[in-house]
């Protein structure tokens, strides 16, 4: 590597705490990245994940494998096929 390039690999572990501090100041980016020696490029890619992990936080394992269903036979064919989803998502579906 030539002389004077510095290469850095930022991990999550010594860059949300960085985040944090980011946003309990009233700092501007550009002023906050001078002050702790990150490039404003590199501050924004960690900004960016440090946000998104917030509104995302890690939930529990989620079941990814297909799941078998059951169909029983119609007990009458009159109204709508419901499906709700967790996010909220519903679906109706005319019957016939």
């Amino acid at each position: 590597m030539p002389e004077g390039i510095k290469t850095h690999r930022h991990t999550k572990a010594s860059m949300f705490p960085m985040m944090e501090l980011y946003e309990e100041s009233d700092l501007p980016r550009k002023q906050f990245c001078k002050e702790m020696d990150i490039p404003l490029h590199t501050f924004t890619y960690w900004l960016n994940k440090f946000r998104k992990s917030k509104m995302h936080p890690s939930a529990p394992h989620v079941n990814k494998e297909f799941v078998k269903l059951e169909i029983l036979p119609p007990t009458s064919l009159v109204g709508n096929i419901r499906i709700s989803y967790p996010n909220g998502t519903v679906v109706e579906l005319p019957v016939g």
